[in-house]
């Protein structure tokens, strides 16, 4: 960026220009002719100096953050900063044999209620660092505001300008007002269709400029554009080439019982779509349906049109925005699920801040739609979303863009209906979302898993859409026999969470205590009844409670063979 950095030294003036963002410099104090100055960098970073003198004489100073310079010829200082970081600055300071000065320009109209912006009637030449700061005070009373309106008799103005080097110039102006007793004058400034101070910046629009019950001893004469008219009167305005762009216009009222002329000021906006490129902004979030289901999302897409100039917070009378959007239709047909159109007076009730940038000073025109069914039954399982331009003068421009739009995350669970105490065993989780049970949308964030396996024991569970496992299992095993209830709750970014659950039957590992007299190895053991005592509750279970374990003991552990029970 280009910035003008200027010095004000008394008799000797300092212009300077700095090339680069990367540091800025720091002038200790307003400077006079021969005096030595201290520069310093803004950031604190050793620099490497390099001072270059308008008649070439080269200075340099190393690892150092500030740098004493005599700025002892007129003419262009050159000062190089190098930053180990890789930043160079340069910075050029134009010395002149001149100091701030402050000059004024006379006030034609000097009459009781004429607004004076002082800044109009001003010239600072010499100007030393930028920003100035100014500084009035208005018939005694202090302000930074240099518009005002002139008391009748004498209004004193003392004016004080203040450069970033500290450097200051002072000047006094003295308005003698004329007394008079002007009424501020009604009015309004129409097209046809009503719109007021604005015009279409695609082609000339006729406005209609209207004094509302005009007094008799009173003249009205506007100037806009070069031309004027008197009273009531219809001209035709050109568009500006600026979009947007602004007309300065004033209406100059005459009192012939005081011989006052007091100029009032207004502006016309020239303003239009610009269709070099058109195109369709969001917050990049999933879609949600919402049904008046509890717990549902209860919030909109939020879409908002852009054109070469960014967002569309304005347009001209005559300019049209159409949306749509599609499901079963093509867009070659009518939209099914929205067609609305907006118009120039439409816009204003529609700005709202930015969500993407939300100190962008501008905001947007959004568009909202809430979506009441997914997506799935749409062409390609998805709505397109249409955004149609028109401006007044003819010309078109569109832009389309699709969403998939999700119903909440479904949770399903599958376990084992039996197992051992402390016996492993994965429970499966089987969630679906979206139209196949396995699609998310582009921007969905984590999903959480929450299991609950009815013993006061949970885990947590979590993946991202885009992970190879979105919906990963878990392992566990129970400490305690028991019959359980196993609960899974699933969210995603739709809410609301959902839940699935089962029972589980945990057996106990059994104590096996048999009665009878010694057995061979291979001999048929006729087994009619037995016991089998639980060594955590210490209780009898008859066996055929257990038959299905006792079997596999008796067969596998003790290799027998049963033949009947």
């Amino acid at each position: 960026m280009l910035k003008r950095l200027i010095l004000l030294f008394g008799l000797l003036l300092i212009n300077s220009i700095t090339f680069g963002q990367c540091v800025n410099l720091n002038f200790d104090n307003c400077v006079e002719f021969n005096q030595t100055i201290n520069i310093d960098v803004d950031n604190g970073t050793n620099s490497f100096w390099t001072t270059t003198s308008p008649s070439g004489v080269v200075y340099y100073s190393n690892n150092s953050t500030s740098q004493s310079i005599n700025f002892n010829e007129t003419g262009t200082w050159t000062i190089d900063v190098f930053q180990p970081t890789s930043c160079f600055e340069t910075t050029l300071i134009e010395v002149y044999n001149s100091s701030l000065n402050i000059s004024t320009s006379p006030i034609i109209y000097q009459c009781q209620g004429q607004t004076i912006n002082i800044l109009n009637h001003i010239t600072v030449s010499n100007i030393s660092v930028l920003p100035l700061n100014y500084d009035f005070i208005i018939n005694g009373t202090s302000t930074t505001d240099s518009i005002f309106t002139l008391q009748a008799g004498i209004n004193t103005i003392d004016i004080t300008v203040t450069d970033a080097s500290g450097c200051t110039a002072n000047t006094t102006m003295n308005i003698n007002a004329t007394s008079n007793s002007i009424v501020p004058p009604i009015y309004t400034i129409t097209d046809a269709n009503g719109n007021e101070n604005i015009i279409n910046s695609c082609n000339s629009t006729d406005l209609t400029f209207t004094i509302q019950n005009p007094i008799s001893n009173y003249t009205y004469t506007w100037d806009v554009q070069g031309s004027t008219g008197t009273g009531t009167f219809t001209q035709s305005i050109n568009a500006t080439i600026a979009n947007p762009g602004y007309i300065p216009v004033s209406l100059f009222l005459y009192d012939s019982s005081s011989g006052c002329t007091i100029e009032y000021y207004d502006t016309i906006t020239s303003v239009g779509l610009d269709l070099s490129y058109v195109g369709i902004d969001q917050e990049l979030v999933p879609s949600c349906v919402f049904d008046s289901t509890p717990g549902s999302l209860n919030l909109p897409t939020l879409l908002w049109p852009i054109d070469n100039n960014g967002n569309i917070t304005q347009m001209g009378p005559n300019d049209t925005i159409f949306w749509s959007i599609f499901c079963d239709n093509t867009l070659s047909q009518n939209a099914d699920i929205v067609d609305t159109f907006w118009t120039y007076q439409d816009l204003p009730q529609l700005n709202q801040p930015d969500p993407t940038y939300p100190f962008e000073p501008d905001g947007i025109s959004g568009f909202e739609h809430y979506w009441t069914s997914n997506s799935c039954n749409c062409i390609n399982e998805q709505y397109y979303i249409e955004l149609n331009l028109q401006s007044a003068c003819g010309s078109n421009g569109g832009y389309i863009s699709w969403k998939k739009v999700n119903d909440p995350i479904e949770a399903i669970i599958n376990i084992p209906p039996v197992l051992c105490v402390n016996e492993p065993e994965t429970f499966q989780n089987n969630s679906e979302i979206g139209c196949d049970g396995n699609t998310f949308d582009a921007n969905e964030d984590i999903l959480t898993y929450e299991w609950d396996f009815g013993n006061c024991v949970t885990l947590s569970s979590s993946s991202t859409a885009t992970s190879s496992d979105p919906f990963p299992d878990v392992t566990y095993s129970y400490p305690e026999a028991g019959i359980y209830t196993v609960a899974m709750s699933a969210s995603s970014y739709c809410p609301p969470i959902d839940y699935d659950t089962d029972a589980i039957t945990v057996y106990p590992n059994p104590i096996v205590n048999c009665t009878g007299t010694d057995e061979c190895f291979n001999d048929v053991l006729n087994l009619m009844q037995m016991q089998v005592e639980n060594s955590q509750q210490q209780e009898t279970i008859i066996v055929l409670q257990l038959l299905p374990l006792l079997y596999k003991f008796l067969q596998e552990v003790l290799s027998l063979t049963i033949v009947g029970v």
